[in-house]
C-alpha cells in the first residue's frame, strides 16, 4: 500500500512537471517577442540582456496561469517615467523608489497601487546596489509576488480576453539590466502569431521579422508574390513557359510611439499615490 501511494505521488509530480513549460528570455531567444524602442540586432549581440531606456519587450501567451522569475539590477529615477515595469495581463509590478530606497508597487486592474514590504538599496544613479530576484505570477485570479524569501498573495481581477500578455518596459532614460528572466506557463501556451512553437524556437516568419527590425520599431514582414500564369498565342492553345516573378517583401513599420500594455497609466497611478 505504501509503495503504491509513493508511485501515485511520483506520477502526479511527473505529470505536473510535464504540464509546465519554462521559457528563458535572453539576448539569443528574443525571436517571438515584439521589440519596441530598441534594435533587435544590437540586443542579440549582448551577453546579458540590457534593455535601453525607453525600450519594451512583449509576448502574448495563450494561458491564464503564468509566472515570471527575474534577477535584475533595476534603475529607477525620481520621475515616474523612469520606473521599470513588468506586466502580466492587467496586473503590473513597478520598480519604484522612496527617496534613496527602491521599492516594489503592485497594481491589479484599475485598483489603487499597493506598496509591497520589499525594499532595495540604490546607488547614486538610482540603480539597485545588489541584484534583486523577484517572482511575479498570476494563476487565475490569484496574484503572487515573491522576494527575499517571502511570498505575498492578492486577489486579482478577471482576465480580459484570451491569454496573458507579458510586457517588459524599461525606464525612459536608463538601461534595465536583466541577469535572468524565465517565464513559466501551464505548458499549453504559445504566442498567437507563432501558434504551436515556443518563443525559443524561431520559425521562418518570426526569423524574418527579427532580421528586418529597425531601431525603435518592430517590423512584421508581409510577403507578397504576384501570380505566375501562362500566356498563350492568339487562337492557339500552346502556352509559353511561365515567367518567374520575384517575391516582393514589404516591411511594415510599427510607429515608435506604439506601446503594448498600459505602462503610462501605471506610472501615472504610482506617481499620484506618492504625491
Amino acid at each position: 500500500m505504501k509503495k503504491a501511494l509513493q508511485l501515485a505521488i511520483g506520477l502526479t509530480l511527473a505529470l505536473a512537471a510535464q504540464a509546465q513549460q519554462t521559457i528563458s528570455l535572453t539576448p539569443q531567444t528574443l525571436t517571438g517577442w515584439e521589440i519596441v524602442g530598441a534594435d533587435a540586432g544590437a540586443l542579440a549581440k549582448q551577453v546579458k540582456l540590457s534593455l535601453p531606456g525607453g525600450a519594451q519587450l512583449s509576448h502574448l501567451f495563450l494561458t491564464n496561469d503564468l509566472g515570471i522569475n527575474v534577477t535584475t539590477s533595476p534603475a529607477t529615477g525620481q520621475s515616474s517615467a523612469d520606473m521599470p515595469v513588468l506586466e502580466i495581463g492587467s496586473v503590473a509590478l513597478v520598480f519604484s523608489r522612496d527617496g534613496s530606497t527602491g521599492k516594489l508597487v503592485l497594481l491589479v486592474g484599475d485598483s489603487a497601487p499597493v506598496d509591497l514590504p520589499f525594499s532595495f538599496a540604490l546607488d547614486a544613479n538610482g540603480r539597485s546596489i545588489e541584484p534583486l530576484t523577484v517572482g511575479f505570477s498570476r494563476k487565475g485570479t490569484v496574484i503572487s509576488v515573491t522576494s527575499s524569501g517571502q511570498t505575498l498573495q492578492f486577489p486579482g481581477d478577471q482576465s480580459r480576453g484570451e491569454g496573458l500578455e507579458v510586457v517588459v518596459s524599461s525606464g525612459a532614460t536608463q538601461d534595465w539590466e536583466i541577469s535572468s528572466f524565465a517565464v513559466t506557463t501551464d505548458g499549453s501556451s504559445q504566442q498567437t502569431k507563432t501558434s504551436g512553437q515556443s518563443a525559443n524556437m524561431p520559425n521562418s516568419d518570426s526569423a524574418a521579422k527579427a532580421q528586418t527590425s529597425a531601431a525603435g520599431k518592430s517590423s512584421p514582414v508581409i510577403e507578397s508574390a504576384l501570380p505566375v500564369g501562362t500566356a498563350g498565342s492568339t487562337g492557339s492553345s500552346a502556352a509559353t513557359a511561365p515567367v518567374a516573378i520575384p517575391k516582393i517583401t514589404m516591411e511594415v513599420m510599427t510607429p515608435p510611439s506604439f506601446r503594448h500594455g498600459r505602462v503610462d497609466a501605471i506610472r501615472a497611478a504610482v506617481a499620484a499615490k506618492t504625491q
